[in-house]
């Protein structure tokens, strides 16, 4: 097996997440139903990086992914479309393995750092809602497996 790091590569979601804030209780069912399938495009898209970093779909053994918790994409339904495109694109059936973060903060008030479960948690140690958000954002491919090609 040989190994390709990328280092980071973002999803093209990053700016976008960091200037929208999502309401869930706000969403009508079918908004709720894109929120998901958003998913589809973002397994396309880390597919397609794959593909470009590569020269052409190779069958893979796994895929590793860091996701923020204030991605926006949900680890379930990115394995899932991840698995059922791959198949369909040339990479073979790769595992996918996804390394959740912790999203951290530093307050502007008291310039503590925390942890922070969505956008609207509050300082812990004052209760204040300014802050500057440090990570939590993340969606990238850290690296992947590929088959040798003895076995190809």
């Amino acid at each position: 097996m040989s190994n390709w790091k990328t280092g980071s590569i973002l999803c093209g979601y990053d700016a976008i997440l960091k200037s929208c804030q999502l309401c869930w209780w706000m969403l009508t069912d079918a908004e709720k139903y894109f929120y998901f399938m958003h998913e589809l495009s973002v397994a396309e898209s880390i597919l397609d990086a794959i593909e470009k970093q590569l020269g052409s779909a190779k069958p893979l053994t796994r895929i590793f992914l860091t996701i923020g918790p204030l991605s926006g994409i949900s680890a379930e339904s990115i394995e899932f479309w991840l698995s059922e495109m791959a198949k369909q694109k040339g990479f073979g059936a790769p595992g996918i393995d996804i390394k959740k973060t912790m999203a951290r903060a530093i307050c502007s008030s008291c310039k503590a750092n925390y942890e922070i479960e969505n956008f609207y948690s509050a300082c812990p140690s004052c209760d204040s809602y300014e802050r500057t958000i440090e990570s939590g954002y993340e969606c990238t491919i850290d690296s992947i497996e590929v088959e040798d090609s003895d076995n190809v």
